[in-house]
């Protein structure tokens, strides 16, 4: 069986759990404890040498990064979240992408200095988050755009692009990231997380820790 081993904290853990899910992939889910360092023993070592999360293992075959992974269950299980055709798996991809170096990137910044750099010892870096927010308000008006036009990330149909997308963006509240200027992203946002592979995994960013 697969397994995939996450921490319910990082968003590109959750994004390969959400696809899982989506994809109806029979697998288990192992937490591993970053705060206790157990991503740097070696038996998640052997699984993921660079000690990070998310990873995946099937059988004897061991795989890291998040949209590695998301696409190697999606060819696995032919699903229809990832195309075959050539055009709109392209059209797919770009938007991946997009989220993931536009979206995610910047988002980050807001997110780690918000919430995890204290709990690290470090201080708060203001510009890390002012530039990230303003990154964002250039970037989410093209989600916001293609959403409110096609009703998903990369077209008609819901594929890979919005789950990483629902999973970059599901710390919001959390981290006071304003998403109320973009309505149509807001109403996908909650018709997403009413579906059954978010809440099998939680009712909210943070639910498993009591946040």
């Amino acid at each position: 069986m697969l397994t995939l081993y996450i921490s319910p904290l990082s968003t590109p853990a959750l994004s390969v759990v959400f696809a899982a899910n989506a994809m109806e992939i029979e697998h288990d889910v192992k937490v591993i404890d970053l705060s206790t360092g157990e991503h740097g023993k070696p038996e998640f070592k052997a699984v993921n040498p660079l000690g990070k999360v998310p990873a995946m293992k099937d059988g004897e075959f061991t795989l890291a990064e998040s949209g590695a992974i998301i696409k190697y269950m999606a060819r696995k299980e032919k699903s229809p979240l990832y195309p075959s055709g050539l055009r709109a798996r392209a059209v797919v991809e770009q938007w991946f992408d997009f989220v993931a170096f536009h979206i995610r990137t910047p988002f980050s910044r807001v997110q780690f200095n918000r919430m995890f750099a204290e709990r690290v010892g470090m201080k708060k870096d203001e510009a890390s988050i002012a530039f990230g927010l303003h990154v964002l308000s250039t970037t989410l008006p093209n989600i916001e755009t293609v959403i409110k036009t096609q009703g998903f990330v990369a077209g008609k149909e819901f594929s890979i692009a919005d789950i990483s997308l629902l999973a970059t963006l599901d710390p919001a509240e959390i981290i006071g990231v304003d998403l109320s200027p973009y309505p149509a992203l807001v109403a996908w946002r909650e018709k997403m997380r009413a579906e059954t592979f978010y809440t099998a995994v939680h009712s909210h960013y943070g639910a498993e820790i009591g946040l």
